[in-house]
């Protein structure tokens, strides 16, 4: 497939393996800017902006699918790293460009953001379509309170939540209608019938303290995993849903370790 739409991203480090970083709903790449330093000696870092975020336009086609084949075309093979909707697409690249895909690290994020029968781990439909309903009258009061609830239960909730706004206060205004459609991806996306075919290495980082993507979670991805590639699951105790932010040099010895560098080289 040959796409018209041009992403937009930043690229740091000139050497190692290239890491493609995806951010969460409602945030751009700049929400990689204190990991950034410390990566970029060691690896290729892309900071992208997803679809209808940033500097990168929207598809007419926002479906999982059609926005995971256009980061798939003009992103490289390498490490892919997602953080919450943007695990959920990074997540799909390796099942449908399981080629690309040679790590897959998945941050606070999952299969299934909603509650099913069949699923407790995961946030009650009700919440997301709460959001939606208060997108359509104030997107930006809308995404504050999404960061509220982002940082709940943390230690250094005020603090964090500090960071997050400045980071947004960095950010162009979303484009028309991206957010509902990321809400919309992770009301109605279920990937779990699909894990069998992961066939990448693959690390789940969750925060014990997260209210939208609980940590029972930790417990119910290996239940689910039949791949034969490795599983790995990481629970940050005293974390909520940004442990890349929250305890940034705890997360960066992690991924760093679980990818064979010696971070203590790359801080500066």
């Amino acid at each position: 497939m040959s796409s018209t739409t041009s992403l937009f991203y930043q690229r740091y480090g000139s050497s190692g393996v290239p890491l493609v970083l995806l951010h969460g709903w409602g945030f751009q790449h700049h929400i990689w800017a204190d990991l950034i330093p410390h990566l970029a000696p060691h690896f290729q870092v892309y900071a992208v902006d997803l679809p209808g975020y940033g500097n990168s336009p929207a598809l007419a086609d926002a479906s999982l699918d059609a926005l995971s084949d256009v980061l798939a075309e003009q992103l490289p093979s390498g490490i892919w790293l997602g953080w919450s909707l943007g695990g959920l697409l990074a997540l799909n690249v390796a099942l449908r460009h399981p080629n690309l895909v040679k790590t897959l690290h998945l941050v606070t994020s999952s299969p299934c953001f909603v509650q099913t029968d069949d699923w407790s781990h995961a946030m009650p439909p009700s919440t997301l379509q709460r959001f939606a309903e208060q997108l359509k009258n104030d997107w930006r009061n809308t995404l504050q309170r999404f960061m509220a609830l982002q940082v709940q239960g943390e230690e250094q909730a005020r603090s964090l939540l500090r960071n997050l706004r400045h980071s947004l206060e960095q950010q162009l205004p979303p484009q028309s209608g991206v957010l509902a459609q990321g809400l919309s991806l992770l009301r109605n996306s279920d990937l779990r019938p699909q894990l069998g075919r992961i066939t990448c290495p693959t690390y789940v980082s969750l925060g014990a303290r997260d209210a939208l993507v609980p940590v029972s979670i930790a417990k119910a991805m290996p239940a689910l995993w039949s791949s034969d590639a490795p599983l790995q699951v990481k629970v940050f105790p005293s974390s909520a849903h940004a442990p890349f932010a929250s305890h940034r040099d705890d997360f960066l010895d992690y991924f760093c370790d679980a990818q064979g560098v010696e971070r203590g080289l790359a801080a500066l």
